[in-house]
C-alpha cells in the first residue's frame, strides 16, 4: 500500500482483506499502543453548548491521555444521559434512577 494513501481507502482495504471481526481487534490494539479513547455520550432532549462544556470539564477531569468526545442522540434515553468510554460506564436517566429505586427496597 502506497504511503500516501487516502485513510477511507486503507481502511476499506484492511476490511476487504482481514474481515470486520480482526479489523475491531485491530482497532482496539491500536487504541491501547496509541493510548486513545473514543468518549460517547448518549443523550435525551437538547443538549446545548453549555451543557456540552459541563460535560466535557467531567470529561476532562476523568480521562487521561488523547480522546475524542462523540454526543449521540439517543431517543431510547427517557430522559438523562449515559457516558461510555473504555470500561467505564455512567448512566444517569430516568431509568437507571428507576433501577437504584428497586435496588435499595
Amino acid at each position: 500500500m502506497p504511503k500516501k494513501a487516502d485513510i477511507k481507502t486503507i481502511s476499506t482495504q484492511l476490511i476487504k482483506d482481514y474481515g470486520e471481526v480482526t479489523c475491531k481487534s485491530i482497532i482496539k490494539e491500536l487504541q491501547k499502543l496509541l493510548d486513545l479513547c473514543l468518549v460517547k455520550v448518549y443523550y435525551s432532549g437538547e443538549l446545548d453548548e453549555s451543557k456540552k462544556v459541563i460535560i466535557d470539564n467531567w470529561v476532562k477531569n476523568k480521562v487521561t491521555g488523547y480522546y475524542e468526545t462523540e454526543y449521540i442522540k439517543d431517543e431510547s434515553l427517557i430522559s438523562g444521559l449515559k457516558i461510555v468510554y473504555k470500561d467505564f460506564d455512567y448512566e444517569d436517566t430516568l431509568l437507571s434512577d428507576f433501577r437504584k429505586m428497586l435496588w435499595n427496597k
